[in-house]
C-alpha cells in the first residue's frame, strides 16, 4: 500500500483519488440526466403532435384488438407523418 503512503501537503494520495473520483461519477451522471431530459422531451413532443392528429379507432374482430390509427378530421391518410 505504497500509493496510499505518499502525501502531497500533509494530504493522502487516496483522497484525493477518491474525490477526483467522485467528482468524475458526479459530472457524468448529470450529463447523463440532461441527455434522457432532452430525449424525454422531444418524445413527449412528438406523441403530443401525433395525438392531436389522429386519434385510435378500435376494432375488436377475435378477441384481440385490430384497430388502426385514424385521422380525427376523418380524411383519408396512410402515412403517420
Amino acid at each position: 500500500m505504497e500509493l496510499l503512503d505518499l502525501k502531497v501537503g500533509g494530504i493522502v494520495i487516496g483522497t484525493l483519488l477518491v474525490i477526483w473520483g467522485v467528482g468524475y461519477m458526479v459530472r457524468e451522471g448529470c450529463k447523463d440526466w440532461r441527455e434522457q431530459r432532452d430525449l424525454k422531451k422531444e418524445v413527449d413532443n412528438t406523441n403530443r403532435a401525433f395525438h392531436a392528429k389522429y386519434r385510435w379507432e378500435p376494432d375488436m374482430r377475435t378477441g384481440t384488438d385490430q384497430g388502426k390509427w385514424v385521422r380525427k378530421d376523418g380524411l383519408p391518410d396512410d402515412d403517420y407523418d
